[in-house]
């Protein structure tokens, strides 16, 4: 499995892009077996309470059409890696674009982690909260 600074994926995205208030909590059910998917869940529909606001370089529903989206993608096609309460697409290592074809089909939350930013996809059902992050 890929690590991120020496921290395997769920570390790396708790310990730098979670609200200082939820890390611990998180961080603490992301790597727990029995507790992984309670916690990957919470991104259903809670993404903006969780995450560190300051750290959000583009959000919004129409994400990828969006100028900022567009040129970060265009500089990173590195190897990521997918966390989801979903376990067809739980801990798969693509290429950043196919990541981002995974997340927009799977209906469940995905979180991309790559080295220095993530991409949180909320639930696909209703408004689907979407925030590129980074470091």
């Amino acid at each position: 499995m890929r690590e991120f600074n020496g921290m395997s994926a769920e570390e790396y995205f708790a310990t730098t892009f979670l609200n200082k208030s939820r890390k611990n909590r998180l961080l603490a059910e992301l790597t727990k077996p029995r507790r992984r998917t309670r916690g990957l869940d919470r991104f259903c529909h809670g993404t903006p309470d969780l995450i560190d606001l300051r750290k959000v370089l583009a959000y919004g529903p129409n994400l990828e059409r969006k100028p900022e989206f567009e040129d970060f993608a265009k500089e990173h096609e590195e190897m990521v890696t997918i966390l989801s309460p979903e376990p067809s697409v739980d801990l798969l290592e693509l290429p950043f674009s196919e990541a981002v074809g995974v997340a927009v089909m799977c209906p469940d939350a995905v979180i991309i982690v790559g080295d220095g930013f993530s991409l949180i996809y909320g639930e696909a059902f209703g408004k689907r909260d979407k925030f590129l992050l980074t470091e």
